[in-house]
């Protein structure tokens, strides 16, 4: 799990040169996370990598993989969290 010391870049919209780690809260009030992989290293023009969009991660699994998938193909993490839902325990969230 991200480290209180990590800081994060808000964004909007997927930024095709990081991984994007997209906050939400589900139906039952549970914080959901989903990952994507920078559009720039999908090879061929296939999508980029993707995880959780099924609902199957929690936030912090979702920004624990978007950190090993960041640090694997040297990217910076971003974060779309258009709910307001950022918990401080996960790191600074800051404007990009």
């Amino acid at each position: 799990m991200a480290a209180p010391a990590n800081r994060f870049a808000r964004v909007a919209a997927p930024d095709p040169d990081a991984v994007t780690v997209t906050i939400r809260q589900g139906s039952d009030g549970v914080m959901l996370g989903e990952v994507e992989g920078p559009a720039s290293s999908a090879p061929g023009g296939l999508p980029p990598l993707s995880f959780g969009r099924d609902g199957s991660l929690g936030a912090h699994q979702a920004l624990a993989v978007g950190c090993q998938l960041a640090n694997e193909l040297g990217r910076e993490v971003v974060v779309i969290d258009e709910g307001g839902n950022w918990r401080p325990a996960w790191g600074r969230l800051e404007p990009a």
